[in-house]
């Protein structure tokens, strides 16, 4: 039996490393493709990313989403919308987004420029 499992997870993992150098549609950075992240954060700034937080009691959460399109190779333009809230000091609800382009040097190096913000119910300054 640990055989027959020990070869089913070599199989697994071959196929993975065979596919995973597979360019002949381009590599997941090509033009055409589809990027989707999510992401941790914070809310200094509005964010977009995933998170959760609880001290003494009093907890925040946010729930986000970034996707983008590859226009170029390696070239990304990217929105992303996010959705948070929290208990009874900060009981506001907040909507978040970011628009921006991300760009991978050799295709691994990933640097981004967003525009960022974020609507906070119940107050003037957003």
């Amino acid at each position: 039996m640990k055989k027959l499992i020990l070869t089913a997870v070599a199989a697994v993992f071959a196929m993975g490393v065979s596919n995973a150098q597979d360019d002949s549609n381009g590599g997941p950075t090509s033009e055409g493709k589809w990027l989707v992240e999510a992401n941790t954060g914070n809310a200094v700034l509005g964010s977009t990313g995933i998170y959760f937080s609880s001290i003494d009691g009093e907890s925040t959460y946010n729930v986000g989403l970034d996707g983008g399109y590859f226009i170029k190779d390696d070239l990304a333009i990217k929105a992303g919308l996010g959705y948070g809230g929290g208990s009874e000091d900060f009981d506001r609800s907040v909507v978040s987004y970011r628009i921006g382009a991300k760009y991978y040097v050799k295709s691994m190096i990933p640097v981004t420029l967003d525009y960022t913000g974020a609507s906070v119910e119940d107050l003037d300054e957003n």
